[in-house]
């Protein structure tokens, strides 16, 4: 009786053994790939940013209070074109002008969008984006 005992027990090691070592090698194999897609990502994103140039970036303090975005205006996270975008603005929107700043004899503006929330409602959209431009002397400047 106590021989058969031993031997389910063994069996039951046995078998824990390899149900452990089966989850085992597929973590293994889950782990080898995830490995290999990130290094292929780092390597992508990597080279990307290494070959941009140096961005030179001159503030200055606002020569307009206010101004008329044209329809399909983008707001930028940065003052740079490959920049994540943040909103797309499909229509004509006044929006508050709370910075400027040039970079690559571009200008940009640093805008506050007149939103209910305050996500996603404040970032850089070119000055080339604008229809209508308001200066603080309150004249109205075309573009």
């Amino acid at each position: 009786m106590s021989i058969i005992i031993i031997l389910l027990l063994l069996l039951a090691l046995a078998c824990t053994y390899l149900y452990f070592d089966k989850k085992l090698t597929a973590i293994k194999h889950q782990l080898f790939f995830i490995n290999k897609q990130y290094k292929a990502l780092k390597n992508k994103y990597s080279a990307k940013y290494k070959s941009s140039p140096n961005v030179y970036v001159k503030y200055s303090i606002p020569s307009c209070s206010s101004g008329v975005t044209q329809s399909n205006a983008i707001l930028f996270l940065a003052p740079i074109a490959t920049s994540p975008v943040i909103n797309n603005i499909n229509e004509k929107l006044q929006v508050t002008i709370l910075d400027e700043a040039e970079i690559n004899n571009e200008k940009w503006f640093f805008v506050s969008l007149p939103l209910s929330t305050n996500v996603n409602s404040k970032g850089w959209i070119k000055k080339t984006d604008f229809s209508l431009i308001f200066s603080n002397s309150k004249e109205v400047i075309n573009q």
